[in-house]
């Protein structure tokens, strides 16, 4: 399983000797915020930099965006907003994560992989009540966002979900309910915007084994069920690409695992067999 860490610190704040030493490996991909509130925004330099630290293992990187949300750092104000007004905050937050990604295309320190699409992921947080009108804006927008790149205009972005799973009256893990509840509902109140999710992204579960430098979580991700979305043009599979198995805040203040990634604020994740890389940007080293 590939190992990955996310982050709302800047990954020049890391000190990538201290996490090896507790870790014994280096992270593959890196997460970073490139829009929301609440949270260091990415810094141009700081995948270069995480790239040249891990002595060039960290290759690969992946894109964020934080709660929005008018005063309300978890993003209630905006996220659970209804009709038009919903519609256009998640356009207009989209419309800036995206900027915020392209200007790291374009300063050539992050490249398009093979195939050509990347998963930005939206933050939805334990307590957010997202919304259809939001998610229509916002997943809109980043499938129709273009940059331009050696001349050629691409739409590169596709949009995935960062959000908690609970376990199902099957005994599998699915996402959190305002999450399905998109999934069942978007298509039918915003028939002209593509509301399609191309990927999810889970924080659950976080157990105290999980937290120790040894931790190995590749049996675990049977305990996930398949997740589906409904469309105009019928229904599709949407895929768990990462699971956030550690995170720093639960492993250091609930289960007092007190050197968790060398005593830094950094989330551990993993991809297993999802392909998530092949939705990630490549670190231009």
């Amino acid at each position: 399983m590939a190992l990955g860490v996310d982050t709302a610190d800047t990954l020049t704040g890391i000190n990538w000797s201290k996490f090896h030493a507790w870790k014994k490996a280096w992270p593959t991909f890196a997460g970073r915020y490139f829009g929301g509130a609440g949270v260091d925004l990415y810094q141009e330099g700081e995948f270069k930099y995480a790239y040249t630290s891990t002595q060039e293992t960290l290759t690969y990187a992946f894109a964020i965006q934080g709660a929005q949300g008018g005063g309300s750092y978890k993003g209630q104000t905006y996220y659970s907003t209804e009709g038009t007004l919903g519609y256009s905050y998640g356009n207009n937050d989209a419309t800036l994560t995206c900027e915020n990604v392209a200007a790291a295309l374009t300063d050539n320190e992050l490249k398009l992989p093979s195939g050509g699409l990347v998963v930005v992921y939206l933050d939805v947080e334990k307590n957010d009540d997202l919304k259809s009108a939001y998610w229509a804006g916002w997943a809109n927008t980043v499938h129709t966002y273009g940059v331009t790149l050696n001349g050629t205009t691409l739409r590169p972005f596709v949009p995935g979900i960062y959000c908690p799973y609970w376990t199902s009256s099957t005994g599998a893990m699915l996402p959190a309910t305002c999450v399905q509840t998109v999934f069942d509902n978007a298509y039918k109140y915003w028939t002209n915007s593509n509301v399609r999710c191309r990927g999810l992204w889970t924080n659950e579960p976080v157990a105290k084994a999980f937290c120790t430098a040894g931790a190995n979580v590749s049996s675990y991700w049977s305990q996930f069920g398949t997740s589906k979305q409904t469309l105009q043009s019928g229904t599709v599979d949407v895929p768990l690409l990462l699971w956030q198995y550690a995170e720093s805040g639960i492993c250091t203040s609930y289960y007092h695992v007190s050197d968790f990634a060398g005593g830094q604020r950094l989330d551990l994740d993993g991809s297993d067999s999802t392909s998530a890389e092949t939705y990630m940007f490549t670190i231009n080293g």
